[in-house]
């Protein structure tokens, strides 16, 4: 009989070159921080005011450019990142430009933009039955923001992190190097991303155990803290005659009753929409005992 062990899991109820910037000694190490967005206005431009009090929002591109008067008493917008300087007039110029500067152009900005069909090359080992064989093949690789989350949640679920690793200064300060333009998931993001990554996986085993006999294992057993578990496992032999076993359900029971563990397979083999039942395998627990004769007059029914 397996045994599968559980992992208790946190749960949340939910190229171009760059440049990085330098972080305050004292203090945690943020994230690079998020570019700043173009904000919506009534007004296609921003007032450049002397008294501090014309009513108007500030746009937050000024954080970025200092406004001067130049010769002929024009009024200029210079980037603080480069030497560059825009017309910046108060009722002809608006801030599309700078903007498009900040987030584009301007080679020493720390927030421009990456392009994502920009493609990189990198070096791959190539694999002769399994192993290294000292040589390498180059590879395209694209820069895709989707890729990078759904790689982050897949980092969560094969080495067991919880979800707020993506928080922890040690990750922020690996991104920070490795891709200082990728805004950073919070921990209720990557625990959606988990969970739509296990929904993507189930329609695809729920294709190939579609028309195959199943051979079911179940167990139970009661945690350190006094929690009851149940497992329930599908093997089977695939068309190509290969032994085949899945893991379909870990979930936490009430009690370890005949009833309850029937339920509970029963429960996961309408899921899985499971029709050709082979075999039941459970140890020689009294309770196993109740719970095929329950599981019996639910398939005769």
């Amino acid at each position: 009989m397996e045994n599968t062990a559980g992992t208790d899991v946190e749960m949340i109820s939910d190229s171009p070159p760059v440049v990085s910037i330098p972080q305050k000694k004292g203090k945690s190490t943020p994230h690079l921080p998020t570019p700043p967005k173009k904000q919506k206005r009534t007004t296609p431009i921003d007032s450049i005011s002397t008294d501090g009090n014309t009513g108007r929002e500030t746009s937050q591109i000024w954080d970025h450019f200092a406004k001067f008067i130049a010769k002929g008493g024009k009024r200029r917008a210079k980037c603080n990142y480069c030497v560059k300087h825009f017309a910046a007039e108060t009722k002809t110029n608006g801030t599309s430009v700078l903007w498009s500067h900040l987030n584009d152009k301007c080679l020493k900005s720390p927030f421009r933009f990456v392009d994502r069909r920009q493609t990189t090359l990198k070096s791959v080992p190539i694999k002769v039955g399994g192993q290294e064989n000292g040589t390498s093949s180059i590879e395209k690789v694209v820069y895709n923001v989707e890729d990078i989350r759904r790689a982050i949640a897949e980092f969560v679920i094969i080495d067991e992190q919880p979800f707020k690793v993506v928080e922890g200064e040690g990750f922020k300060k690996l991104m920070a190097k490795a891709l200082p333009n990728f805004e950073l998931p919070s921990r209720v993001t990557v625990a959606r991303h988990c969970l739509k990554i296990y929904q993507e996986e189930k329609e695809k085993l729920k294709k190939l155990v579609k028309n195959q006999h199943i051979c079911i294992t179940s167990d139970t057993w009661t945690s350190l803290q006094n929690l009851t578990y149940m497992v329930v496992i599908a093997h089977w032999i695939d068309d190509e005659w290969n032994l085949q076993k899945k893991i379909l359900n870990f979930f936490q029971t009430p009690d370890h009753k005949g009833e309850t563990i029937a339920k509970g397979i029963e429960a996961c083999l309408l899921d899985w929409e499971i029709e050709n039942l082979f075999t039941v395998t459970l140890d020689n627990a009294s309770a196993n005992d109740a719970a095929i004769k329950h599981l019996k007059a639910r398939i005769d029914d």
